[in-house]
């Protein structure tokens, strides 16, 4: 629901590339609701965190540090669930 809701609004979804888990079942629902999601992964992730192969974009890093950096530098906001 918050993908759908995050595209519906033209929000970018910019998130770690897993398919799997909570954030799996994000990026699913922007994609349904046609939103822009963009995956950034580290090589060494790409198998063991089983990378979503539908996104819009797929970003590949070599390292979680530089993951991390990334993101923060391609977002403007974040949303914690915990």
């Amino acid at each position: 629901m918050l993908g759908e809701t995050l595209a519906k609004k033209g929000i970018h979804l910019v998130y770690g590339g897993a398919k799997t888990g909570l954030m799996g079942a994000l990026a699913d629902g922007a994609l349904a609701a046609n939103g822009h999601v963009t995956g950034i992964i580290p090589e060494f992730l790409m198998i063991r965190e089983v990378m979503h192969d539908n996104l819009t974009e797929l970003i590949r890093v070599e390292s979680t540090h530089e993951r991390k950096s990334l993101i923060y530098n391609l977002t403007d906001g974040n949303v914690h669930c915990t």
